[in-house]
């Protein structure tokens, strides 16, 4: 669906409407509560709205990955609670050890094998994964893992 752009709408404002969408959109259909636990696996632009999402609907704890210093400092800044570089070992166990039995919620705006599972594996039992990112090749998936949590 296309739609003109209101006149008093400038182009720096119009171009953010459909990624700020995206990440809104991500948190709606999960319906977050307020006081729950976030991760957002990548700090590219969806990943950074979607943690100002996160904090404007009242999340208590959001953690963010990512490979950049720079996204992630951004993030900090932002207002992530913790921020880890996605190369680093055993994040899954740091941050269910911060949070007592993982997150609540995982939206991964990343899009690969390596993001996908530090989510999943980083999720409380019954917690929620919500996919926004475009993966470009397929991701496999321990759904035996998954059923048992």
């Amino acid at each position: 669906m296309t739609r003109k752009k209101p006149d008093n709408m400038t182009f720096e404002q119009g171009v953010i409407v459909e990624p700020d969408a995206v990440a809104a959109y991500g948190l709606q259909q999960r319906g977050m509560k307020m006081g729950d636990t976030v991760l957002i696996t990548g700090a590219g632009p969806i990943g950074l709205l979607t943690l100002q999402v996160a904090l404007a609907s009242g999340a208590s704890q959001v953690f963010i990955t990512d490979i950049s210093e720079s996204r992630l400092a951004k993030a900090k800044e932002i207002g992530a609670t913790k921020t880890f570089d996605a190369r680093e070992k055993d994040i899954p166990k740091k941050i269910k050890e911060m949070t007592e039995n993982g997150v609540d919620v995982f939206i991964d705006a990343a899009g690969v094998q390596s993001s996908f599972d530090t989510g999943i594996q980083s999720l409380r039992n019954g917690g929620i994964a919500v996919l926004v990112a475009l993966f470009s090749k397929n991701v496999s998936h321990d759904a035996l893992d998954q059923a048992l949590r």
